[in-house]
């Protein structure tokens, strides 16, 4: 189920009923919001012209999703494929290379950054048919973002890196005790954000190195940055929002 909410009074204002299991990604853009589920659904729902539509694109769960452009929406799964999708025309391209389940995808510009189990963080130029693969991590690749022109990535092995794009290799390693399962980028105060499973956030100044720290309950799931502020979403526990003003 997909419901939009009036945030103001609290309730729910619509709810959609097209998947057929857990949903675990949405991201909205102009009016549009698309959704990736267990079933191996992406899901597309126009708010302004109440009407919904599916694409049964993956064999298996998808696990993230973005917008790669105005008419194209870009998914991954643990079926280990990455799909691109044109919503207008309702067809998509299955594209092949991870060797485990993609966790993540963020698109940028009309290349597309993924990571995945097979320890590799993988940029796709679809339109050019080029790709380009970045080797080091020594477990699962939970998390790569775009980090101005670089590539910030974290992984099981507790590590968060900082690749140059450019010349294709590691420029900086920071270290977490346990697992990071999410970074974050924060233009305004050019700082990112780690999270681990052991819920510690540590904000690193990539001139500098660590610079801050906050310490969850329960491991960090998801993060975003509006301004000076983070909110974080752990296991089993509220949604904290955090003021870099005041860290």
């Amino acid at each position: 189920t997909n419901s939009i909410t009036n945030t103001v009074e609290g309730v729910i204002y619509k709810s959609y009923f097209f998947h057929k299991g857990p949903v675990f990604s949405i991201k909205e853009k102009e009016g549009i919001i698309i959704t990736g589920c267990y079933d191996g659904r992406v899901g597309m729902i126009d708010i302004k012209g109440d009407y919904y539509k599916y694409f049964k694109v993956h064999t298996n769960s998808v696990f993230d999703l973005d917008f790669l452009d105005n008419e194209r929406v870009v998914s991954c799964s643990s079926d280990y494929n990455i799909s691109v999708i044109n919503t207008r025309k309702g067809c998509w391209n299955i594209i092949k290379g991870h060797e485990g389940e993609v966790n993540s995808i963020c698109c940028k510009g009309g290349v597309i950054l993924s990571s995945s189990d097979d320890k590799s963080v993988r940029l796709w130029d679809v339109d050019r048919d080029k790709s380009c693969i970045f080797k080091g991590h020594l477990k699962a690749v939970y998390n790569s973002k775009w980090v101005e022109e670089d590539i910030g990535s974290c992984s099981g092995d507790g590590s968060v890196r900082i690749w140059d794009v450019e010349k294709g290799c590691c420029k900086d390693i920071y270290s977490h005790n346990k697992g990071v399962l999410n970074i974050e980028w924060c233009d305004d105060k050019r700082v990112l954000a780690s999270g681990c499973v052991e819920g510690r956030v540590i904000f690193w100044d990539l001139r500098v190195g660590k610079v801050g720290e906050f310490k969850m309950g329960k491991s960090v799931q998801d993060m975003s940055f509006n301004g000076d502020l983070l909110c974080l979403c752990c296991s089993e526990s509220e949604p904290v929002i955090l003021n870099l003003r005041r860290l």
